[in-house]
């Protein structure tokens, strides 16, 4: 029995119809992206709570990583499952 009746979105095994890009929506996709990384106002008492502050730098990097494999993942995700229809 099917869960959804009319318009359905995919899943990530029957994703959604998809276009390739779209140049127009590159903007708004890097600003939704930059926001994830706003946090600089927090790295100085980050760094002063730290209990070895030389690693700082370390952490920082490890974290962007970890960070930016989490929005990949999830903007695939989203992507398969809604297609052209996500607003």
């Amino acid at each position: 029995e099917q869960y959804c009746h009319g318009n359905c979105t995919g899943s990530l095994l029957h994703p959604s119809p998809t276009i390739a890009a779209n140049p127009s929506a590159l903007p708004l996709a890097v600003g939704l992206i930059m926001v994830g990384f706003s946090g600089h106002a927090v790295f100085p008492t980050l760094k002063n709570d730290m209990a070895d502050p030389s690693q700082f730098a370390t952490m920082v990097d490890v974290t962007y990583v970890f960070v930016v494999i989490a929005y990949c993942a999830m903007a695939s995700a989203g992507y398969l499952m809604f297609g052209d229809q996500a607003q």
